[in-house]
């Protein structure tokens, strides 16, 4: 048989060979791939559990408030509850993070925390242009080479205004949340507060806004002094105590501060040991009308900033901005005023209100264990400040007035482990867990009210010349 004798449907044939081995091919990797999706779905689910209605806290990643849209009111109860501190303390564990995981898991993950670890001797401070700039202003000369100067064995670096943006996408590339948050912001001062949470959260160390002085060597402060490590000093669970009242200076040991005969180099200790991050007042209003001058009745200072990397209460603040922006943001309002006015709005937004609120619910979270069986109101454990359960639930953004008692005294605080009571009429440092807690002398030294003592005194480290260095210059003193 030649070639033109072999029969028609012999080409027909072949095709439908080609044809069905396709076939086979395409259902192959049709199966292949639902395979893998399939897998990366249970893997996922294994990870980060949620349901609609209640949040399953034993996973990596419980994130109360992430989840909030899918929860409904009556669903959360003290099952919802998580440590802030802990919570995500085995997350290093993974390989990855899913990329729906929340925000809170995306920051402990890519920034750890090491309780064990020092603080950095790392000084961090942002302006318009670099110090050696020819516009760098004379009058934040001083300032600057205070901190260089008293701090000769630190790094010290000056991030000009044309670099954060840059700085913010390539640090926290891996937190797109954080990124969508910080472009979102329409003023400069966010950026500026939300800056300096951003830089010692994922660096670690101090930042200090340009118009402040540093008055002693860093190395000196109370932070790395044991003698204020007394059993006095530390926060007991359960026990309520008044630092203000529990440890003032008795009559001889002010003598021996003032005279600066105390010996500090005998109390220095290693700075990897105990604290994780210093808090320090700078609002202690004892006055009737203090909430008309103050966002809050104990303020704490955040001009200058110190803590380890990646520590668990800048990780729950910089969450709470980063929800409050993107809050804003779906509804519209970002560029609209909340509370009540412009100053107040910024406060809770990013400024001492959302940072003084956040520090004393964190604390709280930790002690949560001992005060719920006091207290079933205390919303999951969460507090109850700005980017809180109650907060959100809430929707207390809408309040033009802060939330007071008849007594004109913080609502809420008499439920708390710890609140402005706890340190109204702080002297002396206290410490509760990994945090010291300083007096309003420490960073507000030579304010003249509020218990504020002179820059000479034994506890004065940082002055505030409070020029708004983070302002418009139409809009500095």
């Amino acid at each position: 048989m030649d070639y033109f004798s072999i029969p028609d449907n012999y080409n027909i044939k072949k095709w439908k060979r080609i044809l069905n081995r396709i076939a086979i091919v395409k259902n192959r990797i049709i199966a292949c791939i639902f395979s893998i999706i399939l897998l990366w779905c249970i893997l996922s689910h294994l990870v980060f559990t949620t349901t609609p209605t209640l949040i399953n806290t034993k996973s990596f990643g419980a994130d109360p408030q992430f989840y909030l849209a899918n929860s409904n009111k009556n669903d959360l109860t003290s099952s919802t509850w998580y440590n802030m501190k802990s919570q995500y303390e085995k997350i290093f564990q993974l390989n990855r993070l899913p990329t729906n995981a929340p925000v809170r898991a995306q920051l402990a993950f890519n920034f750890p925390y090491d309780s064990k670890s020092a603080i950095p001797k790392s000084i961090f401070q942002t302006w318009k242009v670099p110090n050696n700039h020819i516009k760098f202003p004379a009058e934040f000369r001083g300032p600057y080479l205070s901190w260089e100067n008293k701090n000769s064995d630190y790094s010290h670096m000056l991030i000009p205004d044309n670099m954060l943006d840059e700085w913010v996408h390539t640090e926290f590339s891996n937190v797109p949340l954080v990124i969508e948050a910080w472009d979102s912001m329409p003023k400069i001062i966010l950026k500026a507060d939300f800056f300096r949470y951003l830089v010692i959260f994922s660096r670690g160390g101090v930042y200090s806004d340009m118009d402040t002085f540093c008055l002693k060597n860093i190395d000196s402060w109370a932070v790395f002094n044991e003698k204020y490590m007394s059993d006095k000093d530390i926060y007991i669970p359960g026990s309520k105590m008044k630092f203000g009242g529990d440890n003032r200076l008795d009559e001889e040991e002010e003598q021996l501060y003032l005279r600066g005969e105390d010996d500090d180099e005998k109390a220095l200790f290693d700075r990897s040991d105990k604290i994780g991050m210093v808090l320090a007042i700078e609002a202690d209003p004892d006055r009737s009308d203090w909430a008309e001058w103050y966002a809050r009745r104990i303020q704490f200072v955040q001009w200058t900033v110190m803590a380890k990397r990646g520590h668990p209460l800048l990780r729950e603040l910089i969450a709470r901005i980063v929800e409050e922006t993107l809050r804003k943001k779906e509804l519209g309002t970002l560029k609209k005023v909340e509370g009540k006015d412009a100053g107040g709005d910024v406060m809770n937004w990013t400024g001492p209100g959302i940072y003084t609120d956040t520090a004393f619910d964190y604390m709280n979270n930790l002690f949560y264990e001992e005060s719920k069986k006091s207290n079933s109101q205390n919303y999951a454990g969460t507090g109850y400040g700005v980017g809180s359960l109650s907060y959100n639930l809430g929707k207390k953004w809408k309040l033009k007035q802060r939330e007071l008692t008849k007594d004109g005294l913080p609502l809420f605080s008499n439920l708390e482990e710890i609140n402005w009571l706890s340190f109204t009429g702080l002297q002396r440092p206290a410490v509760v867990d990994d945090i010291m807690i300083l007096p309003i002398t420490s960073f507000s030294p030579g304010v003249g009210q509020m218990g504020s003592k002179t820059e000479r005194d034994q506890l004065a480290f940082v002055k505030h010349l409070f020029e708004g260095s983070w302002k418009p210059e139409s809009e500095r003193m």
